[in-house]
């Protein structure tokens, strides 16, 4: 019996021993754990980001942040005070990696305070998406006035103006989302943007200002180029407006070239035209009109006229030009000169102002051999020639004359005593009896005539 209870009171003893082990290993075990977890856990009260991480680990902290960030607004303030937000899950914003809960980690279990805390890592996000978002953005903002160009327009009078650039208040995309990128790397949901320069016009007034003051000098030039009728061409702005235009690029340029060769081209018509006629002071009767042959007019060299105004082209004083002439009829202040007026039927001839001869002639019979009226010279000159033709009715003449001045084909002045008395010179006998076109002369006017008549010298044939 006592043998019994012994045993009892050892096994008793060692069921105690045995709890109190188990107890104190529950407990340190417990101990343990708290201490294990809150290693590794955000103490009650612990917030990041506005987001309540209390007993979180870092990596469920992250998820929950990262849950929150989808919502998140990053506010974009504009200079002149508006707001505009993205969202983001707009841009797959989350923390960058998180590692940085670690160290906020070790700070809250030290804190005994309000355990409150920004990351200190920044975000990371989709660029696409933020390059995407930030223009559909600055598209929506309201009044955007986007840049303009400095332009270059022609105005009525034909003169180059510029159109000033006009600079907008867009901003440049490229550089928001430089301002974004470096701010959310950084971890901030605010971007400012006052101060952020706009988009610039590409092109300014500064940039035209050479061409269009290139372009309107030669457009101010202004050249008077008179004529042998003493009328003038003007070569000005309203003439060399249509030489400007704008190339592929809307570019403007002045086409010189083709638009002085274009231009001397009519300057050559009209001085033909302006020497196709001769305000004739007839002897005796003043001024008559007269027609110039179609070969004695003014003909104008047109390369050496073209190289002469594009010298004076661009010149700050108006400039008065003649022609470079490659023929002209030197018919103005005649001094020398041959005059037949088919009307009285006489003939003189004035050299250097003096008349040496005042003839009574016969011409061409008058309504079947009319001697054409108009300015000649001479062809040739000879002495003692035969002249040779058909009579009305078929037959063949040769006559015989001193002196052959030819001026107009087989037209021309002679001698006709051969076949003429001096009382058939003059008055009507041109009406019933004259010549085949030829200007019949008494011997001694055609004498000297011949003698002082030139190539050079004006003949002048009129019906007065």
């Amino acid at each position: 019996m006592a043998r019994h209870n012994r045993r009892w009171r050892v096994n008793r003893g060692t069921r105690i021993t045995s709890t109190i082990i188990i107890v104190l290993v529950a407990v340190f075990a417990f101990f343990y754990g708290i201490t294990i977890f809150l290693q590794t856990h955000f103490p009650r009260g612990t917030s990041i980001l506005g987001v309540n991480c209390s007993w979180l680990t870092t990596q469920q902290a992250t998820r929950k942040i990262n849950e929150k960030l989808k919502n998140e607004a990053i506010d974009f303030w504009f200079d002149d005070g508006t707001k505009t937000e993205i969202l983001g899950n707009e841009i797959d914003l989350t923390l960058a990696n998180g590692e940085n809960l670690e160290e906020i980690l070790q700070e809250a279990r030290k804190s005994t305070f309000e355990r409150t805390f920004l990351s200190r890592e920044g975000f990371s996000f989709n660029q696409a998406k933020l390059n995407e978002s930030i223009q559909t953005m600055l598209e929506r903002r309201p009044s955007i006035q986007k840049p303009q160009d400095a332009s270059i327009k022609q105005n009525d009078v034909g003169f180059l103006e510029i159109v000033p650039e006009v600079y907008g208040d867009e901003f440049d995309r490229d550089r928001v989302f430089e301002v974004a990128e470096r701010g959310l790397e950084l971890g901030e949901t605010t971007i400012l943007l006052g101060g952020l320069e706009k988009v610039q016009p590409a092109i300014k007034s500064v940039d035209l200002q050479k061409k269009v003051e290139q372009i309107n000098s030669i457009l101010s030039s202004k050249l008077e180029i008179q004529l042998l009728d003493e009328s003038t061409c003007t070569l000005d702005v309203n003439a060399m407006r249509n030489w400007v235009y704008q190339d592929q690029d809307g570019n403007y340029a002045i086409d010189i070239e083709q638009g002085v060769s274009n231009f001397v081209q009519v300057l050559a018509e009209t001085a033909k035209e302006a020497s196709s006629t001769l305000n004739f002071s007839a002897t005796g009767i003043g001024n008559i009109m007269l027609t110039i042959p179609a070969n004695k007019r003014a003909i104008v060299d047109q390369e050496k006229t073209i190289e002469q105004i594009k010298g004076h082209l661009g010149s700050l004083e108006a400039c008065k030009l003649t022609p470079v002439y490659q023929q002209t009829t030197k018919l103005t202040n005649l001094s020398s000169y041959v005059e037949i007026d088919i009307t009285r039927q006489n003939v003189w001839l004035y050299k250097d102002g003096a008349c040496l001869v005042d003839t009574p002639c016969v011409t061409g019979m008058k309504g079947k051999h009319d001697t054409p009226t108009g300015v000649y010279t001479l062809t040739s000159k000879a002495k003692n020639a035969t002249l040779r033709g058909r009579n009305d009715n078929g037959s063949k003449y040769a006559s015989f004359v001193k002196y052959w001045m030819p001026f107009n084909g087989g037209i021309g002045l002679h001698d006709a005593d051969g076949w003429r008395r001096l009382s058939e010179y003059g008055g009507t006998t041109y009406l019933y009896h004259g010549s085949h076109g030829c200007v019949n002369l008494p011997s001694s006017a055609a004498k000297t005539i011949y003698e002082n008549i030139d190539f050079t010298m004006p003949i002048i044939v009129y019906a007065s």
